[in-house]
């Protein structure tokens, strides 16, 4: 574990989380616990890969999310390319009660075509579920491009890809259109996590 690589002791660890050793005890002998975000945080970057060693923090306030080395574009495109993931734990109360459950990815966006709502380097976690269920925020793909985008499938079975950002034109996909085939959602948005 990171803390031997380190040469901590368990007292040494509760004074970098601001815990009692005891209490670190605890959580590496496989107890529940309920740490705070910013704890559990400073932990996982403390173990770093190692930490499967720490399954008593997965705890039913978190969902564990995909994060994949993907950009998706909030502006004319961006094309997929590597996807190298890791978790994170996201806040179940965050989450629409329904996705807190479902199989869950997070991406890096790119671009300011979703502005306000979606900012450049803002991460959004997706539902891996390419279902349309109603009017809003989706990732998509279009060719080999990655898209955030709001949707709206018509009456008439088009699909309206819409901006936020005013400057960029609204879209609409006509169902008989050829390049309709080279279009597929991948999953609604849940969250936008914004860095401070």
């Amino acid at each position: 574990m990171a803390m031997q690589q380190k040469g901590w002791t368990q007292t040494e660890l509760g004074k970098y989380l601001g815990l009692p050793q005891s209490t670190v005890s605890k959580i590496l002998r496989g107890h529940k616990s309920s740490l705070d975000e910013d704890r559990i945080s400073r932990l996982y970057d403390l173990v770093g890969d190692a930490s499967e060693d720490l399954p008593a923090l997965r705890t039913d306030n978190y969902a564990t999310v995909q994060q994949y080395d993907v950009i998706a574009s909030a502006g004319y495109g961006s094309f997929i390319h590597g996807e190298t993931g890791e978790e994170v734990l996201v806040r179940t109360e965050w989450l629409p009660n329904s996705a807190a459950q479902r199989n869950l990815s997070c991406i890096k966006i790119s671009g300011d075509s979703m502005l306000p709502t979606i900012g450049s380097d803002d991460h959004v976690v997706h539902e891996l579920d390419q279902r349309y269920s109603g009017p809003g925020l989706y990732v998509v793909r279009h060719r080999d491009t990655l898209l955030c985008k709001r949707l709206e499938v018509l009456l008439n079975g088009n699909i309206k890809i819409k901006s936020d950002n005013q400057v960029y034109s609204e879209e609409v996909l006509q169902n008989d259109d050829p390049d309709a085939e080279q279009f597929a959602i991948i999953g609604r948005v849940r969250l936008i996590m914004r860095k401070p």
